[in-house]
């Protein structure tokens, strides 16, 4: 690699370092990695011809926006799931959920891998929640959408458990 390029390998290597340890608010321009190399030439060799257009103004910085507000989505009442589990093992059963204020719920799950209490948690249409069984707890994690929810158990005993559900 000839000396010119080695340098300019290096000077954008430093560029690229110095801008990931500079404020966030920084910002480089597009391009710009140093100025131009003597006699009016540029990085690429060639020569630099004044432009008709007139230099680009710095970006307004964006302003912080409020959250998008999600409407609340109502998980209460009896659903219906079924799993296949990394193992091949088969799941079935239902939930019962009761809501309450702050996104929290409670309920029992029923089924053919016995019975289970359950407690979590709801944001948006985000889902997570702990099954207790009798030795240990599992945590499940769903997204809802309508009268459905897709997500995953992980289980201690069977391994990762995708399922499904759907609003009796």
């Amino acid at each position: 690699m000839s000396k010119r390029l080695r340098g300019v390998a290096t000077a954008m290597m430093l560029a690229a370092i110095a801008s990931l340890l500079s404020p966030a608010g920084a910002l480089a321009q597009a391009g710009s990695v140093g100025g131009t190399i003597g006699n009016n030439h540029s990085v690429s060799g060639g020569s630099e011809r004044p432009s008709s257009q007139p230099a680009p103004q710095p970006h307004n910085v964006a302003r912080p926006t409020r959250p998008a507000r999600v409407a609340a989505t109502s998980i209460s009442g009896v659903w219906s799931w079924h799993a296949k589990c990394n193992d091949g093992s088969l799941w079935t059963g239902t939930f019962t959920i009761r809501t309450s204020p702050g996104g929290e719920f409670s309920g029992t799950s029923s089924g053919n891998d016995n019975g289970a209490g359950i407690s979590g948690n709801l944001m948006g249409n985000k889902l997570t929640f702990t099954r207790q069984y009798p030795a240990h707890s599992t945590v499940w994690t769903a997204i809802v959408a309508g009268d459905k929810m897709h997500g995953s158990e992980a289980s201690r005993d069977h391994g990762r458990c995708p399922f499904e559900a759907a609003r009796n």
